[in-house]
């Protein structure tokens, strides 16, 4: 069963990106302590990691899959048309990044539970084909964490997963 769209459980947050290199955000990332895994090195340094030349601030909304009226979960794929029904986008590749430095705890509780972690999806497969991939931002004892995934279209979500978009 679906439900209506909790306009009160959704948390806004302005984002810059875009004016950096990828050498610069990475240094801006080591500075921060922010750990990244092989994955997530591996995107934002394949060549299909896009970054925007210029700076400019987008609106982001999280949001849990439950919220987006999947009560009992969902797939990837009907998280993405639901979102984009929504009026909500799949983000550039820098946001994530960009995300955990400007909002470096985001109010993550060390440890935290399922649901405790926000996912982004990016566009683009960078050599995963037949995935979807993206970054989940984490806090764990050992510090703050930008990780690269990639997952299914069928791949099912649970009602607690968190997701971040671009509000269009």
């Amino acid at each position: 069963m679906k439900s209506k769209l909790p306009i009160d459980k959704l948390i806004y947050r302005d984002v810059y990106i875009g004016g950096l290199a990828k050498d610069k955000l990475l240094k801006k990332l080591i500075q921060k302590k922010v750990g990244l895994n092989e994955l997530a090195v591996k995107f934002i340094n394949h060549n299909e990691f896009k970054l925007s030349p210029f700076k400019e601030k987008l609106q982001t909304v999280e949001i849990s899959v439950s919220d987006l009226g999947f009560l009992n979960g969902s797939t990837t794929e009907e998280i993405c048309k639901k979102s984009h029904e929504l009026g909500f986008s799949i983000c550039p590749h820098e946001l994530a990044i960009h995300l955990r430095l400007q909002y470096i705890d985001l109010n993550q509780p060390i440890e935290a539970q399922k649901g405790n972690w926000q996912n982004v999806i990016i566009k683009g497969h960078f050599d995963e084909p037949g995935f979807i991939v993206g970054f989940y931002l984490r806090h764990r004892e050992d510090g703050f964490w930008l990780r690269g995934y990639k997952t299914s279209l069928d791949y099912i979500w649970e009602p607690v997963d968190r997701f971040i978009f671009v509000k269009t």
